[in-house]
């Protein structure tokens, strides 16, 4: 008899121990996650098609798969009669707004992110394509880089294959943007204009030449002015970060307004302009950098100083197999 009352308070020891336990549990991902997603609504779902689901799964589970997924905004966790386990969303609660009544779930959906600062810091780490919402208002697809100079870099400029023509690309597109986010693209630069000018922002330029090699160079106080000033870029300071012995050309950009092949803002005596020399840039007379001339599948510039170009580094003949220029607010603190 004593040794069943033995038996039966280890038992109990036991089951208390494994019930703090999940209950500790419960709290570390509350703790984790908390801060990341909100719960929307109980017996309620948004109005959109998963794009993944897994059945069976606990709540620990939903939050750490849709945490850990750069595509994933939002889920549901079904103790429902039809299903249990998660459904996974591409939408997030604010791009919907609309609920409908689903008993048996939870919805819970990321808070809605800003730039990709925000994004790091609800644990997105991965590069990519994400979704945000500029100033808060206005969605947009950007590729998101995570993983260099501390991550959280908005990338508004992407080139790597030459499957978009930067050369040729007007004032107008240059204006609203063009490519896509998941290939090469060029942001935009009224979004430049309202990112950099609602803050304090820093740029960043990460490039690779043909032969493997690679550089990168940061800018502080970067601000792009809006359309009536020409989209004027100025900077604060060129830093000895990363790549010293190179410098980017900020003296040739500096207070530049932006040319493209159908609109001139250079001051450059020549009667041609150095957009259609060039490539659309902020040129002044012209460039050390320019990065949006023609695309060179080998290396070599099309012409003298037309391609993805990086003087200081590589010369006016040699044009860059890759280039991401980046901006991320200067508060941003990894």
């Amino acid at each position: 008899k004593n040794c069943d009352c033995e038996e039966n308070f280890h038992l109990k020891m036991k089951r208390k121990k494994l019930t703090f336990l999940v209950f500790l549990n419960f709290v570390i991902i509350g703790k984790l996650f908390g801060a990341i997603f909100n719960l929307i609504g109980t017996n309620r779902s948004i109005t959109a098609t998963p794009f993944h689901s897994i059945e069976g799964a606990p709540y620990q589970k939903c939050f750490s798969v849709c945490h850990y997924s750069p595509q994933c905004f939002s889920f549901e966790v079904s103790r429902s009669s039809t299903f249990t386990g998660c459904l996974f969303y591409r939408q997030s609660y604010h791009e919907s707004m609309t609920l409908l009544n689903k008993p048996g779930v939870t919805y819970h959906s990321l808070r809605i992110a800003k730039d990709c600062t925000e994004l790091y810091q609800q644990g997105k780490r991965t590069n990519g394509v994400y979704e945000i919402y500029i100033l808060g208002i206005y969605r947009k697809q950007l590729y998101c880089e995570m993983e260099i100079a501390g991550g959280g870099w908005m990338v508004f400029q992407r080139r790597f294959d030459g499957s978009i023509d930067f050369y040729n690309a007007d004032w107008d597109a240059y204006k609203e943007g063009f490519g896509d986010a998941s290939g090469e693209y060029w942001l935009g630069n009224k979004w430049l204009n309202l990112l950099t000018t609602s803050e304090k922002y820093d740029y960043l330029v990460w490039a690779k030449a043909f032969d493997g090699d690679t550089r990168m160079k940061k800018m502080l106080g970067v601000r792009v002015e809006n359309e009536d000033e020409g989209f004027k870029i100025t900077f604060e300071q060129e830093t000895q970060d990363y790549s010293p012995n190179e410098l980017y050309g900020m003296e040739r950009m500096n207070g530049a307004k932006f040319s493209t092949v159908d609109t001139r803002n250079d001051v450059w005596s020549n009667a041609e302009g150095c957009a259609f020399r060039f490539g659309p840039w902020w040129h002044l007379m012209c460039h050390r950098v320019a990065m949006n001339g023609r695309y060179s599948h080998n290396g070599v510039a099309s012409s003298e100083a037309n391609g993805i170009i990086w003087h200081d580094w590589k010369g006016y003949w040699t044009s860059l197999k890759e280039s991401q220029i980046m901006i991320r607010p200067r508060s941003f603190n990894p």
